[in-house]
């Protein structure tokens, strides 16, 4: 379910794209996900994973935040657990033989964007027993 003060839910479902996320977590673990999954720490490579779009409304500096609840539920018959990441979560630095070039003007976009903690999601990760739920607050 998803819900906000200002927008409609079936408007909200359509800009979260929750009937794409409602379909990828219902399929069975591709072996992408079984990989990612089986790897820790630096190993782990998100690019390989399927990504849904979540799109923001652009706001004046200024206005109210967009706030909206999107609650998560286990409907399966075992324990789950879940972690948002944000792209510069894998970041790590890198010494000056091993870098990579400049960022391109999307990257140094986004990492403007995630610098400036513009949004937060909370909680970000957390574990769900058959038919638990939890409500994530994005803003």
């Amino acid at each position: 379910d998803v819900r906000s003060p200002r927008q409609s839910p079936s408007w909200l479902w359509q800009q979260f794209s929750l009937t794409r996320l409602n379909a990828e977590l219902r399929a069975p673990l591709s072996a992408a996900d079984r990989a990612y999954n089986a790897t820790l720490g630096l190993k782990q490579d998100p690019s390989q994973l399927q990504t849904v779009e979540f799109r923001f409304l652009p706001a004046p500096r200024g206005s109210l935040a967009q706030v909206v609840f999107l609650r998560l539920r286990n409907v399966g018959l075992l324990p789950c657990s879940f972690a948002l990441k944000l792209p510069n979560d894998m970041e790590v630095e890198v010494d000056h033989w091993a870098d990579t070039g400049e960022p391109s003007t999307a990257q140094l976009r986004q990492a403007s964007i995630l610098d400036a903690c513009v949004f937060s999601v909370l909680p970000r990760a957390g574990s769900l027993r058959p038919g638990e739920a939890v409500t994530l607050r994005l803003a």
